[in-house]
């Protein structure tokens, strides 16, 4: 199977990088990902120096290097990219950190900690007496946007640090296409993650196998997600209150294929037990030169309730 190194990697997404990478729709390949520090924090000593690089001082911060960009042939903007994440082979170590001035608690803990975690059997070691299962996915994900260049740090309409769980092994992820060839890029694998991304997940490198395909004519204005269980809308936004309203109008519009009216879908997202909302991402930095961050959340619905098509 064909590999893209993560020696090609961006911290942008953007239509004018050029791409390290061309596919053709249809084919599955592995792509190598560094973690969120571009694989800067190999032990718990590497802190004080982490903290003095680009990854986390200057006007922009270089986190979240994605693998990329990668050409989608034949990709136009109006296309759907659909993205099957078909395996996730993680590290056998990842991190997890505090941070002073990031996070959800950005001014609770005044020192800047980290912990290196074994990854095991299919499991994080966070302590001889506490373990649990992984759960990996690619927590920034996306295509370029329109006219910009936006940091890999941030997230929007185009994809990018959604942080979503539900995108692990056997999903399906919907993205939007706004320039030609797509320019997809992921990176930012997460061997587990509570919600909301409070500080940090548990932050690995990783091998993501994926198969791309395109849909044609059938435009999508956010990101959207199907596991085997679900199907669902991703929306980066503050406030949090407009990006949930922004994800249920895009989900009652997608409820529309299975001949629901909105009216009835609607009401079905409102009447279902299924109906859940998950916080994503609630990611907040105090220092004056990052831009407010945009929180992530998902609303989804079981496929369970809805007619055949």
């Amino acid at each position: 199977m064909r590999r893209l190194t993560k020696d090609k990697f961006s911290y942008v997404f953007s239509p004018f990088v050029e791409p390290a990478y061309t596919v053709k729709p249809g084919e599955t390949f592995i792509v190598e990902t560094m973690d969120w520090t571009s694989d800067r924090l190999k032990t718990e000593a590497d802190l004080p120096k982490l903290l003095e690089s680009p990854v986390l001082k200057g006007s922009q911060p270089l986190m979240n290097p994605i693998t990329g960009p990668i050409y989608i042939e034949g990709a136009k903007p109006g296309d759907v990219l659909v993205v099957d994440i078909k395996d996730i082979k993680v590290a056998e170590t990842g991190s997890v950190m505090v941070l002073p001035g990031y996070g959800l608690l950005p001014y609770d803990f005044k020192e800047p900690k980290a912990r290196i975690v074994p990854i095991r059997d299919g499991k994080v070691i966070f302590s001889d007496k506490i373990s649990f299962p992984i759960k990996p996915f690619p927590g920034t994900i996306g295509t370029a946007p329109e006219r910009e260049a936006i940091s890999t740090f941030y997230n929007g309409h185009y994809g990018g640090n959604m942080d979503c769980a539900d995108l692990t092994i056997g999903s399906r992820l919907y993205l939007p296409v706004f320039t030609k060839g797509a320019l997809f890029g992921l990176g930012d694998v997460h061997a587990s993650q509570g919600d909301g991304e409070l500080i940090t997940a548990v932050e690995v490198a990783a091998e993501v196998a994926l198969t791309l395909n395109l849909i044609k004519g059938k435009p999508i204005t956010r990101p959207r997600f199907e596991t085997a269980e679900l199907m669902g809308v991703i929306v980066g936004y503050r406030p949090f209150i407009e990006g949930m309203q922004i994800a249920l109008r895009e989900l009652i519009n997608w409820l529309g294929d299975y001949g629901l009216t909105p009216e009835e879908a609607y009401m079905l997202c409102a009447m279902s037990h299924t109906f859940t909302v998950r916080v994503c991402q609630m990611y907040q930095i105090t220092f004056p030169q990052f831009p407010p961050y945009p929180c992530a959340l998902r609303v989804a619905i079981s496929k369970d309730v809805l007619p055949k098509k």
